[in-house]
């Protein structure tokens, strides 16, 4: 790698932890940069191909056209050189993401642990793999394995999470995600995922504060307000309905200004009761292969317990579902 190009590449990696949409910017053009000064050095590339995936994991970017990005640069770095481990699980993430090719996306990370058997990454895609099969003991294990490996990762963490929750085990998830806070406050991500674990639960005060963080950080103080004073006043079904119906109104508007994914729209009208206008937006989720729809069969959230039987909802299942 030449001078020009290793400081284009220190400048990705200094920022990639960034979670917003100016700093992804910053970000893809580092590595972009690193590409154009070395276009023959593999790791700038594999780099890239690991913002794309990471803008579009982040609610940022459009999934089809970037994934298709981020499978070149992938499959580049793998010509310029097949040694470099983390290219095999950012091209095996394209595969089940664009393709569902489940076949493929195994071969790539089982890939990417015989060339290096410590690598983070590839035991982290190895756990998601292995738990949208179903496999949640074997999947615990290689997410912990990950987290062992990366014990800073906020995102690892809330993965484990929900591989924790998953097998019943809620005091696990629970310290998990306050973890990744502890790491990352203000993930967006850990919060959702304790306000689900805590309205689950029934710790109806728990679940509302993090609704209340929720809004502060996207941002809506008069919404972290009025959640607390519709609990007050109406009681915790009715601050929930609050919370889904704001929180809709918040990602409608933002579809004006960047991509959001439907599937995330789904859950919301989901939870709120409206199933026709949740498997729409399923359907309009699996044209545009939200990065979601890979880990729904195998999810025990009871988000969609009502639509669990619709012929509909079975019918995109057996599009997305593994080969059994």
């Amino acid at each position: 790698m030449n001078d020009h190009a290793f400081d284009s590449y220190l400048r990705g990696l200094a920022e990639s932890s960034i979670h917003t949409p100016e700093g992804l910017n910053r970000i893809i053009a580092a590595f972009e940069q690193a590409v154009i000064d070395d276009p023959d050095c593999p790791q700038p590339l594999a780099g890239l191909a690991h913002v794309y995936e990471r803008g579009v994991n982040l609610g940022f970017l459009e999934p089809r056209s970037t994934y298709a990005k981020a499978r070149a640069a992938a499959e580049r770095a793998i010509q310029l050189d097949p040694s470099l481990p983390e290219s095999y699980v950012y091209l095996a993430d394209a595969m089940l993401t664009i393709d569902y090719d489940w076949k493929g996306a195994e071969a790539q990370i089982q890939e990417a642990l015989s060339l290096n058997a410590n690598d983070p990454m590839a035991h982290e895609w190895n756990g998601i793999f292995l738990s949208i099969q179903g496999k949640d003991e074997p999947a615990l294990q290689e997410m912990l394995r990950a987290v062992e490996l990366d014990p800073l990762n906020a995102d690892r963490k809330i993965f484990l999470a929900a591989l924790y929750k998953n097998t019943g085990r809620t005091a696990e998830a629970e310290q998990q995600l306050k973890e990744a806070l502890q790491l990352d406050p203000a993930s967006i991500f850990a919060h959702f995922a304790l306000e689900c674990l805590y309205s689950h639960s029934g710790r109806q005060s728990d679940a509302i504060s993090e609704w209340t963080s929720i809004f502060f950080l996207q941002g809506h103080p008069e919404n972290a307000n009025a959640i607390q004073s519709v609990y007050q006043r109406s009681g915790f079904d009715a601050a929930t309905r609050f919370g889904f119906q704001q929180q809709l109104a918040y990602l409608t508007r933002l579809r004006n200004q960047r991509y959001v994914s439907s599937f995330a729209l789904a859950v919301l009208h989901a939870r709120l009761g409206d199933k026709d206008q949740a498997v729409a937006l399923l359907k309009k989720s699996y044209d545009a292969r939200d990065v979601e729809l890979p880990c729904f069969p195998a999810s025990n959230d009871p988000t969609f317990s009502a639509l669990k039987d619709d012929p509909r909802l079975l019918e995109i299942l057996q599009k997305i579902r593994p080969p059994q």
